[in-house]
């Protein structure tokens, strides 16, 4: 839970932008193409943000898996969200202005401005009025 942070821009072109007065713990945020982080944003401990995959699927042929590369998809993080320790965060979603991600929460859909989520798989556990 004292580790450092680790940011990496992976990418020609790739972004991770910060916004101002944010508290991020022992994470790793690592882009592909843009990862944006509001403003106030809280991220808890061994969280893991990462908005590609490093390799294409490619089903239709594994064995040339290996030398394929993900182009990945974006991530915005709102104004104040609060993400809790050991989430997974993954790309082409977005979290929502005030919300909430419990600890342990698997991210691979955007979560709603002002709720709360959690669990594998995500769900919306309270929503709350936008103030």
């Amino acid at each position: 839970m004292f580790s450092k942070c680790k940011l990496i821009a992976d990418r020609p072109n790739s972004k991770i932008i910060i916004g101002d007065d944010c508290r991020i713990h022992a994470t790793c945020i690592h882009a592909f193409t843009e990862i944006i982080i509001g403003n106030r944003v809280l991220i808890a401990a061994n969280t893991q943000i990462i908005d590609g995959n490093g390799h294409e699927l490619m089903m239709h042929d594994p064995e040339n898996r290996i030398h394929s590369t993900d182009s990945g998809k974006p991530i915005q993080i709102s104004d104040d969200v609060w993400i809790g320790t050991n989430v997974l965060i993954l790309g082409g979603v977005t979290i929502g202005k005030g919300a909430v991600v419990s600890a342990n929460t698997f991210v691979n859909k955007d979560v709603p401005p002002y709720s709360i989520v959690g669990g594998n798989p995500m769900s919306v556990l309270k929503k709350y009025k936008e103030m």
